[in-house]
C-alpha cells in the first residue's frame, strides 16, 4: 500500500498542549500508523505521535511518518481492532478534521 497522507485517520481528538510544547522544542515529529483496509477501502491509522504531528504543524513543519505493522491486527477482525485502537472520539482524517464514517 502506497503510504498518502490524506488517508491517514485517529480517533483521538484531545491533545495536551503542555506535550505538544515540549515536542515542537523537541523537534520530535514522528507519528506512528499502522495500514489497515476497510471495505476494500485502504486508510493508515495512528497509534502514536498524535502531539507530535500538532507540534510539526504548528512548527510549519512536516511530520515524520512511521508505518508499522500490528501484529493484533492481522489476527482480527478489523471492526474489532478499530474499536480496541478507538480513543475518544469517532474516527477521522486527520488531514480534514471530516469523518470517516458518517
Amino acid at each position: 500500500m502506497i503510504f498518502d497522507e490524506t488517508r491517514v485517520i485517529s480517533s483521538q481528538r484531545y491533545r495536551d498542549p503542555e506535550i505538544v510544547e515540549r515536542k515542537k522544542i523537541e523537534k520530535d515529529y514522528l507519528v506512528t500508523v499502522v495500514s489497515i483496509t476497510v471495505d476494500g477501502e485502504d486508510f493508515f491509522v495512528v497509534v502514536d505521535g498524535h502531539h507530535s504531528y500538532d507540534a510539526a504543524l504548528e512548527n510549519e513543519d512536516f511530520p515524520i511518518w512511521d508505518i508499522i505493522e500490528d501484529k493484533e491486527y492481522e489476527n482480527m477482525d478489523v471492526d474489532d481492532w478499530l474499536e480496541q485502537k478507538w480513543i475518544d472520539d469517532n474516527y477521522y482524517f486527520l488531514v480534514s478534521g471530516l469523518y470517516v464514517w458518517q
